[in-house]
Parts: structure tokens; C-alpha cells; sequence
């Protein structure tokens, strides 16, 4: 079960049809924009499915809480998607996307890339920027039906490794959004500014720089630090809705979860 609003809402694995279908989108955009999703995270759109994430057995819910240590693992994500409405979503390839809307990593520093803070929450007045946790293109839906779906995300294109929540002390509540993108035909969104990212195999000095050699073109870079620009705003200073815009990639489904720092000691 998840709560959208007032109105909890089951997930099973057929998506509602007709009317029930159109009551369920309008909750799904009446939260999205009461949380301020919509317009700080993208655009209006017209959900076509649910997605849901599990971390260790903690589910996110449309807006519920979960600590940084909850969310800490990569999660299990399945997707329950209406076919009626699309018939090509059972053949059509994903982009998954996590970021943190909030973020104020590198705003202060270029103004001119952030927007100014909607969400209420945040403690931090002032610009935000997106920091992104975790990319992923290449996806496909486990069923032909693509009525309840797992993805797999071992098997698809793995462009920013999954970083859970590092939020400093007395930051306020950060809503971190993932949002399941449709891939035009042909899409090979396979690297940010032509450059692969992987995970570093010595996380031992997190202030080390990232390593710049391997790969053809020396064009792959391990993620040694937490920082690491290319994080902030896809290292050129766009908002998801921008990134998606330039790859034709249009948002399905979203679900987000909200995460703070510890509290300041008076």
C-alpha cells in the first residue's frame, strides 16, 4: 500500500482502467505538485504507470520519509505500467533517474545554473541545484505485459553509480526523486559529456581525486569522491527536465521519498 494525499492506493499488479485510471492520475499530479515536483523536478505530464522502490524492505511512498542509512543500498525497482494507453512502452527502453532537487552543492558557486528553493522543508534558503544519485539507461521490462514489471538494472547502462543520501547536519528534509523516463527509439544514452563513469574500487581516501586513466581516449573516470561535479547538474549546469529535454526521454512514472540530516546541537 502507498498514500497519495489522504487516499491510499494499492499496488497490485494491473493498473485501474477507465475511470479509475483518470482518479489515479490526478492524485498522482495533485501530489506531485503539492510537493512541489511539479515544476522543480519537471514539468506537468501525464503519469502512465506507477514505479515502486524498495530499499531493504523499506518502501518509498509518494513523499514518506526514510533515514540515509535506509536508503543506503541500491534499490529493488518494479513498475506497473498502463499498456491500454501506450501499447509501446512493453517494447520501449527506460532511463531511471534519482536526484536530489534540494541540493545546494555548487549553487552558491554558479547561481546562474539553480532555481530558486520551493520545497518548504528545506532549511536552506536561497538557490538549489540538481545533485544526481544514480543514472541508468538501457532498461527493459521484465514482462511482455508490462502490467507489473521488475527492471533489472544490472542489465542496463549504468551512467552515474548509485550514491544513497549524504546530507550535512541541520539541512532540512531533501525530496529525492526517481523518475522512470521512456527512451526514444535508438536512444544510446550511454555516458554525461562522453565520459563513462564507474564505481572506484579504493574508497579508502574520499578526498582523493577522481582517477582519470582507463578506458580508450582515456574517456572513464572512477567516482572517488562524493562531490564529484559531474553530479551537480550533470556537470553543466542543467535541471532534469532540461537533461531530459535534450535526449527526447519522456518522464512515465515517478515516486520520491524525502531524507534530512542530523539536527545542529544548540
Amino acid at each position: 500500500m502507498f498514500r497519495i494525499l489522504s487516499r491510499p492506493i494499492a499496488l497490485v499488479p494491473r493498473i485501474p482502467r477507465a475511470r479509475g485510471l483518470v482518479t489515479l492520475n490526478n492524485d498522482l499530479i495533485q501530489n506531485l505538485k503539492s510537493h512541489k515536483i511539479i515544476p522543480d523536478v519537471l514539468d506537468s505530464f501525464n503519469p502512465l504507470g506507477l514505479i515502486t522502490i524498495s530499499h531493504d524492505n523499506k518502501d518509498v511512498t509518494m513523499g514518506n520519509t526514510l533515514t540515509p542509512a535506509e536508503a543506503r543500498e541500491r534499490p529493488l525497482v518494479h513498475t506497473a505500467l498502463n499498456i491500454s494507453d501506450d501499447p509501446s512502452l512493453v517494447g520501449s527502453s527506460y532511463t531511471l533517474v534519482l536526484t536530489d532537487p534540494d541540493s545546494t552543492v555548487g549553487a552558491a558557486a554558479e547561481p546562474s545554473k539553480s532555481v530558486e528553493i520551493h520545497n518548504t522543508n528545506n532549511n536552506n534558503a536561497g538557490m538549489t541545484t540538481d545533485y544526481l544519485h544514480y543514472i541508468v539507461s538501457g532498461l527493459r521490462l521484465s514482462s511482455d505485459h508490462a502490467d507489473f514489471s521488475q527492471l533489472d538494472l544490472d542489465k542496463g547502462d549504468e551512467i552515474l553509480p548509485y550514491l544513497g543520501p549524504i546530507l550535512p547536519n541541520g539541512s532540512g528534509k531533501h525530496r529525492f526523486v526517481y523518475i522512470l523516463f521512456k527512451e526514444p527509439p535508438g536512444s544510446t544514452i550511454k555516458s554525461i559529456n562522453n565520459i563513462i563513469y564507474t564505481t572506484s574500487s579504493n574508497h579508502a581516501n574520499s578526498s582523493s581525486r577522481p582517477l582519470e586513466e582507463g578506458g580508450e581516449n582515456n574517456n572513464e573516470k572512477a567516482l572517488t569522491v562524493l562531490d564529484e561535479p559531474v553530479r551537480v547538474a550533470f556537470g553543466s549546469g542543467l535541471r532534469v527536465k532540461q537533461w531530459a529535454m535534450k535526449h527526447s526521454l519522456t518522464p512515465v512514472a515517478v515516486n520520491f521519498y524525502y531524507a534530512q540530516g542530523q539536527p545542529t546541537q544548540e
